[in-house]
């Protein structure tokens, strides 16, 4: 298999990952959300994001309400809110939540983080979705009465090259009034 057909199955498989959190997790709220400048507009909240660098391509059909993929790597950026039906559960039975899907999951880290104002668990795993190893990092909050997440999924390899992307798009993200 050439670089570029590895590259390019493991882009569909994080997709597909992306799918199985965006839909099992968290159902998106029921407007369909508009995207803008940083900016998620959906029924029952608005909300920012940082902004990531120009290998991030917008893509739609995630599950989500908003999925970056990079063109180069085939790694994978999602945001979701859900407040619709807003579940008071702990943040890390949330991040459980995300992992629906995933097997060989392993914890690499879990720290408790301030985003926004309230507390947020961020927690990097290595997993796999069909047997293709990948390594991700998963952030949930809660807020205003709605669960927010993001997600960053990247080949195990890769990983690290697109985590300082995925740090500042987390650290922007803020609720709007």
């Amino acid at each position: 298999m050439t670089g570029k057909e590895h590259l390019h199955e493991t882009g569909a498989i994080l997709a597909r990952a992306a799918l199985v959190s965006g839909l099992l997790v968290f159902a998106s709220c029921a407007a369909r959300p508009y995207f803008s400048e940083g900016v998620m507009y959906a029924t029952a909240t608005t909300y920012a994001v940082g902004q990531l660098p120009d290998t991030w391509k917008r893509v739609e059909g995630f599950g989500g309400d908003v999925g970056f993929i990079d063109k180069d790597t085939g790694a994978v950026v999602l945001a979701n809110a859900s407040c619709d039906e807003y579940e008071d559960a702990s943040l890390s039975v949330l991040t459980k939540h995300l992992l629906i899907g995933f097997t060989a999951r392993e914890t690499l880290s879990a720290k408790e983080l301030t985003l926004d104002g309230r507390e947020a668990l961020e927690t990097t795993l290595a997993a796999e979705l069909d047997g293709v190893p990948v390594k991700m990092t998963l952030v949930v909050l809660k807020k205003n009465h709605c669960v927010y997440d993001m997600s960053l999924i990247a080949p195990v390899d890769l990983f690290d090259g697109k985590a300082t992307d995925f740090a500042a798009f987390v650290q922007g993200f803020s609720v709007m009034p």
